[in-house]
């Protein structure tokens, strides 16, 4: 209950929100939506965090009005001597996703 889509700001949360959605146990190449949202080309976070981290696949993003989705790229999982893990993609945000993560504030 008022959870947003996961914001990512750096990259060991990225790894972090990779992890929750199950890419510790490298399967397959799954997509999970995360809450980058892209609005006549700018990005934005829908929590309205700052869009101050990206992880993008090479080449991406490469649509306008689209969301973003990490996926796990096994053969670089696998590799620990890889730069980078979790790579993003822009996707329709009307695409369904397996999975998505999402956030909340904790209050103490």
């Amino acid at each position: 209950m008022g959870a947003r889509l996961a914001s990512i700001h750096s990259k060991a949360e990225n790894r972090f929100v990779n992890d929750m959605a199950g890419f510790g146990s490298p399967l397959e190449k799954s997509q999970t939506t995360i809450g980058a949202k892209c609005f006549n080309g700018i990005w934005t976070w829908t929590d309205g965090s700052e869009f101050d981290y990206a992880n993008w696949q090479d080449g991406r993003p490469i649509y306008k009005d689209t969301c973003g989705v990490t996926w796990a790229d096994i053969p670089s999982y696998l590799n620990e001597n890889t730069v980078e893990h979790f790579y993003w993609e822009d996707i329709s945000c009307d695409k369904q996703t397996p999975t998505a993560v999402c956030k909340k504030l904790a209050f103490l």
